[in-house]
């Protein structure tokens, strides 16, 4: 018999995917929500804390997990010393690595639960998070607000046959952050001013805030989800760049599970595996004329496409769906 005890304070959009990965793994019976035997503070206090028993009362074996998956290469280390095995999203290469922290690769965000039964859990999660100050409280709301209503089962991302011309690319114009905006804006310049290219997008309305130097590049209007979602799987390429504070962005996960032919800027944090130039991705130099270039090749030769389309959809299985990661923090063998 198999017990899954998970804290109930964790961001449910940033952690769905790995509880959709150990309801399938030991399925929904055997999960219970429960602070006993938790830490009661984290350090950030911004993770997904699990344990996995098995066996008799008396012969129980526990597997202590912790998952980080927000935006930054920090380890939370009350959580370090708590459990037997740390995943992380974004593990920084030039940082010393401890023995339990395996790197995950990037995650975003999917509806884990049907309307009923996800409302009463998510609703029962807020209050389990009562003690944040009112402000916080209700951004988070807001974020599961938009987890109900905006995001997809993950089995619904799935690849779709490409347009050989059709070019979609859609990014938030980040005001905090500019070290993002500068190579997707090169991106989209380049796509624009490519004549094989059928370019839609570019960066999404800004209500309001002063950001001049994307007026040019702006979309008309917003896209929602599930359009995005449908013409990211039409679109014959997509591009991914280091998002705020270093980190694999949502985008970067998603991309990877629709099977999408993706240019990308050398990536900036540890991922499992090996995703390599020609095969999984395209990689680039963060200038708009290699960027031109590249989009050229991929609408062009036909057959590259089509091989980095099946590597990224085979990366993502092997090792970014829910029920590989969540088997691989468990079980699996730990990094040296």
């Amino acid at each position: 018999m198999t017990t899954v005890r998970i804290h109930p304070r964790f961001v449910i959009p940033y952690y769905s995917m790995y509880l959709e990965g150990l309801t399938r793994l030991y399925g929904a019976r055997s999960i219970r929500f429960d602070k006993r035997g938790f830490p009661d503070q984290t350090q950030y206090n911004d993770g997904f804390a699990f344990t996995v028993e098995t066996g008799a009362a008396s012969l129980t074996l526990r597997t202590r997990v912790y998952v980080s998956a927000n935006d930054f290469a920090r380890y939370d280390n009350v959580a370090l010393e708590w459990c037997d095995r740390y995943g992380m999203v974004n593990v920084d290469p030039a940082l010393p690595c401890p023995e339990k922290v395996l790197p995950i690769g990037p995650s975003f965000g999917i509806r884990q639960w049907g309307s009923l039964a996800g409302t009463y859990r998510d609703v029962a999660n807020i209050f389990a998070r009562m003690r944040y100050p009112p402000r916080e409280l209700y951004r988070r709301l807001r974020a599961m607000r938009k987890y109900f209503f905006e995001r997809v089962p993950e089995q619904e991302l799935l690849p779709r046959p490409s347009d050989e011309r059709y070019v979609f690319f859609v990014a938030w114009p980040w005001q905090k952050h500019p070290d993002v905006n500068p190579p997707r804006a090169r991106f989209i310049r380049a796509c624009r001013t490519l004549p094989e290219a059928d370019f839609e997008g570019g960066f999404s309305p800004r209500g309001g805030r002063e950001m001049p130097e994307l007026d040019d590049i702006t979309a008309l209007r917003h896209y929602p989800f599930r359009e995005w979602l449908k013409r990211t799987q039409r679109s014959a390429v997509v591009f991914n760049n280091a998002a705020v504070h270093g980190c694999l962005g949502w985008k970067l996960g998603e991309f990877l599970a629709l099977g999408k032919a993706i240019i990308s800027l050398p990536l900036t944090r540890r991922v499992p595996g090996e995703l390599r130039h020609g095969e999984q991705l395209h990689f680039v130099a963060d200038e708009q004329d290699a960027m031109q270039a590249a989009v050229a090749r991929l609408l062009r030769d036909s057959a590259y496409r089509s091989r980095l389309e099946l590597g990224a959809r085979a990366y993502y299985r092997e090792y970014l769906s829910p029920e590989r990661v969540v088997s691989r923090l468990v079980s699996g063998p730990l990094p040296r």
